[in-house]
């Protein structure tokens, strides 16, 4: 991920100091940190940085901009074995739509048929059935295609 943009603008909106954050995530991503720990740090980062830290509301303003930073890392994730297992363990724990959207389609043909059927099944306790539906469909069509290359 070295020349391409980390978090796309609209999912860093607002991030006080970007500049020192972008280099460190970049560092938390190839020392192997997990996405949570990864949205943790970031947290903390905006938290230090944060003009109006002593605001009522700061905490949680920080952890909405941390939480939507880390959706931003999920959407640009380059597709690879260590971030399949990074996501798998993500939406153990957050139901992030970004999270599915990426496992679900890009992820796929890293995947095996345990691995589809936990994700769709979890996603099916969580988004209405329109999304879910999407994600069936790649999910046969990846199917599919291991069936003919077989």
């Amino acid at each position: 991920m070295r020349g391409e943009e980390l978090i796309p603008d609209v999912f860093r909106e607002g991030i006080p100091g970007w500049e020192e954050l972008e280099p460190q995530i970049r560092e938390w991503l190839e020392a192997g940190l997990d996405l949570e720990a990864i949205r943790e740090r970031i947290f903390d980062h905006i938290m230090l940085h944060l003009e109006d830290e002593d605001a009522e509301d700061a905490d949680l303003k920080a952890m909405e901009m941390a939480f939507e930073a880390t959706s931003g890392l999920i959407a640009n994730l380059p597709v690879s074995e260590e971030n399949l297992e990074r996501l798998l363990d993500y939406i153990r724990g957050y139901h992030d739509w970004w999270a599915y959207q990426r496992l679900l389609s890009d992820f796929l043909p890293l995947m095996t048929e345990e691995q589809m059927r936990d994700a769709l099944d979890r996603a099916g306790r969580v988004f209405i059935p329109e999304v879910v539906r999407e994600w069936e469909r790649n999910v046969r069509k990846e199917q599919a295609r291991r069936r003919r290359r077989a």
